[in-house]
């Protein structure tokens, strides 16, 4: 706990901005124009034990929630332990999308969600890729379910750009 407080402490000037406006803030531009006022990245870092799941999620380009999570099963493959870590995004998002609507904030565009994973788009994307992934059938139709129920919508983000990798480390 002194740990805590020392870092706290020490680190006084930084902080979460919040923003009133969508397009004032800085991240906003790694979205596409008119999206929704739900955003999420996510990335996920494959290991032989257990993988590590690390999203973030916007509300009108502030960051309302953030973490980190050991996956519970064992990841086959990079795309497996992405596409797991996509779909504990897409659960966060739906929450948070959900929690909006009952306060009458309704968004009807599709909430964008930020991979650096090719494999994990294209499975939430088309359902022909499925028999190439039939390990991670039910976390692969969440997400897809999501997308075409127009409530998600996958996109890729080069490495270098994904904030979401920090969470990973």
């Amino acid at each position: 706990a002194l740990h805590c407080l020392l870092y706290l402490k020490n680190r006084g000037t930084m902080g979460l901005k919040y923003y009133k406006n969508n397009g004032d803030s800085p991240i906003i531009g790694l979205f596409r124009q008119g999206e929704g006022m739900v955003r999420g990245m996510v990335d996920a870092s494959w290991d032989v034990v257990r993988s590590t799941s690390g999203w973030l999620i916007f509300i009108n380009g502030s960051l309302v929630d953030w973490g980190s999570k050991r996956q519970n099963s064992i990841s086959l493959s990079a795309n497996e332990a992405e596409t797991m870590a996509a779909s504990l995004a897409s659960q966060r998002i739906e929450n948070f999308r959900n929690t909006l609507a009952d306060l009458g904030w309704k968004q009807a565009e599709p909430s964008p969600l930020l991979s650096d994973s090719k494999g994990a788009k294209a499975l939430a994307d088309n359902p022909i890729m499925k028999g190439l992934a039939r390990h991670i059938h039910r976390r692969e139709l969440y997400v897809r379910e999501l997308t075409q129920k127009n409530v998600l919508r996958v996109y890729h983000v080069q490495t270098e750009l994904n904030v979401a990798d920090m969470m990973t480390k």
